[in-house]
């Protein structure tokens, strides 16, 4: 590694920002006006999530060393042209339908899942991972050991689901988050 550039990121992220390439956090209409992109910043950022913009590298960021995907605008400019745009407007636009629909759908499941707790600050900081239950409801999972988590969060898999409850989920919690259906 070439070392750190504070605690924000490495020296190799730096010189990958000096080289245009960013990370999809930092995409913005401006950057892609400027490499000719039209299509966008949700559409581009959709196209690279599922894979049709490949990252051209990765650089540890932040005080935990995370690994961040990087993507050169310049080569995905170049690659637009060639990409079946409607095809991918289509499928973005449903994807978009389907999260929107399942948001609203207030579906109660049930999962195994597991989490990372973080221990310490700064460089020492370490994560240990715990597994529990959940009932999960709009994005959320409300674990069987009273904590709620956000089930996109980083440090969060689920690693089992179940269509009925599972007896390690006690029916007073399954009713707690059933009364918070609107």
């Amino acid at each position: 590694m070439a070392g750190y550039s504070g605690i924000s990121m490495s020296n190799n992220a730096v010189k990958a920002y000096s080289e245009g390439k960013v990370p999809l956090s930092k995409i913005t209409r401006k950057k892609l006006n400027q490499h000719g992109i039209t299509i966008s910043v949700d559409m581009f950022k959709y196209l690279c999530k599922i894979g049709v913009f490949e990252p051209c590298e990765w650089h540890h960021t932040s005080m935990d060393y995370n690994m961040t995907n990087f993507y050169d605008l310049e080569q995905a400019a170049k690659k637009l042209p060639k990409l079946d745009l409607d095809r991918w407007s289509k499928d973005y636009k449903a994807q978009k339908k389907a999260t929107k629909h399942k948001e609203k759908d207030n579906i109660i499941n049930y999962a195994y899942v597991s989490y990372d707790v973080p221990s310490g600050l700064g460089k020492k900081r370490r994560y240990y991972t715990r597994e529990d239950y959940a009932v999960i409801l709009n994005g959320w999972a409300y674990l069987v050991s009273g904590s709620k988590k956000n089930i996109n969060g980083k440090r969060f898999w689920i690693k089992k689901q179940f269509t009925d409850r599972p007896e390690q989920v006690p029916e007073s919690l399954a009713a707690e988050v059933s009364a918070k259906i609107k």
